[in-house]
């Protein structure tokens, strides 16, 4: 039999918390051969099918050899029934689905998953079935049972309790400044806690993955949508898959947060914020958790797109000289941020603040941030400038 702490682990991957052909709760077999968990009516069935077509164990009855752990591990239901959905097999009878030329180039990733991981994208590729333009419009048609690929969990995330921690505090207790993600401890506790960066509540430290699932920004607040790509998992441990440097959750709506970030980490390094979105992997456009989830099983490192929300205030500032006295850089996201600002200057008498963003220069916006720093030093005097201040700015 397998170990509890196996098989809690194997349950956490998306989908296995039910029968990947009935969706029966709980399920305590599974096929080998897919890597997919089935309940004990679906394991006869597949039985019938022959040991050719599907290889059926029980999780508590039976055996099992390291390597038969390893395919139920990189395979799962919700890998499975994404590949199915999107080749337009799922509603076939098992026969008829498990006989298929699908099935025949599921089985076959599956036999070489041990040194190369694949994911359901893989399967398209082989089968030359385009993929579609966004992963999240898999779903199981509207016949009355819950979706197949399912809600799962990072080991080291339990994403299913409600926040229930100590009540926020109002925000004119001024421990630190806006955004800062440096724990302090309360005077009224001994606890660290930590400022979130969307709803700018205090936080115990201990409690901030599961307030983050949950938190918003004030509906009146200025805020707008930054996209970026980070390059994440670089490192070469040939022993195990390199660390991201984040934790990722699912919020109400099925899709992908930032949790935790792990300091020093790749995300970290990249820019990447406790409250950012997972909108594409890959090049692919996706955001929904269980896909995210099902396509992680690949080489490192991955691509990751996210989107991240920010608060902030929008001013404007002419100023009549040639020299602004302004040092500018490009930051993380491909803006251009003021970093320096000359005391006395030309750019410091207008009120521009270290930290801003540039966004207009004289009524035009730029896309490329080379085009934007070109026309700072070149645009006709005087020159109106348009730039938004983030939180944390003074």
């Amino acid at each position: 039999m397998i170990s509890p702490s196996r098989e809690s682990s194997l349950r956490r991957v998306a989908g296995n918390d039910r029968c990947v052909d009935c969706n029966k709760v709980f399920p305590q077999w599974a096929s080998v051969t897919f890597g997919v968990l089935l309940c004990l009516s679906c394991a006869g069935v597949h039985r019938s099918l022959g040991v050719h077509t599907s290889f059926v164990k029980s999780l508590t009855m039976d055996t099992w050899s390291s390597k038969d752990i390893a395919l139920l591990e990189a395979g799962g239901n919700g890998k499975w029934n994404t590949v199915c959905l999107a080749a337009g097999i799922f509603e076939l009878n098992a026969a008829e689905k498990y006989t298929s030329r699908v099935a025949m180039a599921y089985r076959k990733r599956m036999n070489m998953v041990a040194n190369i991981p694949f994911s359901a994208l893989n399967v398209l590729q082989d089968l030359e079935i385009p993929a579609p333009e966004s992963l999240d419009v898999l779903n199981i048609p509207t016949t009355g049972r819950s979706s197949p690929v399912r809600r799962s969990s990072l080991a080291s995330l339990d994403a299913t309790n409600a926040y229930s921690g100590p009540p926020l505090r109002a925000m004119s207790e001024p421990l630190f400044h806006r955004n800062s993600l440096l724990p302090v401890r309360s005077p009224t506790s001994s606890a660290l806690e930590i400022k979130c960066t969307l709803c700018e509540g205090i936080v115990q430290l201990a409690n901030l993955d599961l307030h983050s699932q949950q938190c918003q920004a004030p509906m009146n607040a200025d805020m707008e949508d930054i996209e970026f790509d980070a390059v994440l998992g670089n490192g070469t441990n040939a022993n195990q898959p390199p660390p991201l440097g984040l934790s990722l959750s699912k919020d109400e709506d099925g899709d992908t947060i930032v949790s935790k970030i792990i300091s020093g980490g790749d995300a970290d390094i990249a820019g990447v914020m406790v409250g950012a979105r997972v909108v594409g992997l890959n090049h692919v456009v996706m955001s929904k958790f269980d896909v995210i989830m099902q396509s992680l099983n690949v080489p490192r490192p991955i691509t990751f797109r996210f989107r991240l929300r920010q608060r902030f205030t929008a001013y404007e500032v002419v100023v009549e000289t040639q020299e602004l006295g302004c040092t500018f850089q490009t930051s993380l996201y491909k803006q251009v941020i003021v970093s320096a600002v000359e005391p006395g200057a030309s750019g410091d008498i207008a009120g521009i603040r270290v930290g801003s963003r540039v966004v207009l220069v004289n009524g035009e916006s730029y896309q490329v941030a080379s085009d934007l720093l070109r026309a700072l030093l070149q645009a006709p005097r005087p020159l109106t400038l348009r730039l938004h201040r983030y939180d944390g700015v003074r």
